[in-house]
């Protein structure tokens, strides 16, 4: 039970002062150690929830595929130093001439390349990759997923947010 404690002027003070037993206050003690030790010990990208998102290209029009890579580019230069970013860049249709443009164009390539090592998925329908295999050749090769639009769904259930160009 609370005790109220006297000031030396005989007044109470303003709210009641607990006094725990010693084997309470020990086991209190035990346990915010061990949560700390738990904090300290544990790194932060496991405390930290990561923003997922979908960048969906569906077009061949080089300025959309410009600006979908400056979008990305942008993401990851405007995050904090903290900020822990997963993107799935899904490209479908005609979008999957963006990667065999790379043997053609070096910026291109240097800045695909540097997305991907930033963490950036690419990501493209079995058939499309099938249907343009000889394009995509000496690229580096995308992930293949079976249908852009359960992909899209199936991403969204992991808490990516939809974006595109």
């Amino acid at each position: 039970n609370p005790a109220w404690s006297r000031s030396s002027n005989g007044r109470n003070r303003a709210g009641p002062t607990f006094v725990a037993s010693p084997p309470v206050a020990s086991a209190i003690t035990a346990v915010r150690t061990a949560l700390a030790l738990l904090m300290i010990a544990m790194p932060s990208t496991l405390l930290a929830n990561p923003d997922r998102v979908i960048y969906h290209v569906n077009t061949a029009r080089p300025d959309v595929q410009w600006k979908a890579i400056g979008n990305l580019e942008n993401l990851y230069l405007g995050a904090d130093d903290d900020q822990q970013i997963e993107v799935v860049m899904l490209l479908q249709g005609e979008a999957i001439d963006l990667i065999s443009k790379v043997n053609q164009n070096r910026d291109l390539g240097l800045r695909l390349e540097e997305l991907r090592q930033l963490g950036v998925r690419i990501e493209v329908g079995r058939g499309n990759y099938s249907e343009h295999r000889e394009l995509l050749a000496n690229s580096n090769p995308p992930g293949l997923v079976d249908n852009i639009f359960t992909r899209i769904i199936e991403l969204q259930k992991q808490g990516y947010h939809y974006l595109a160009p």
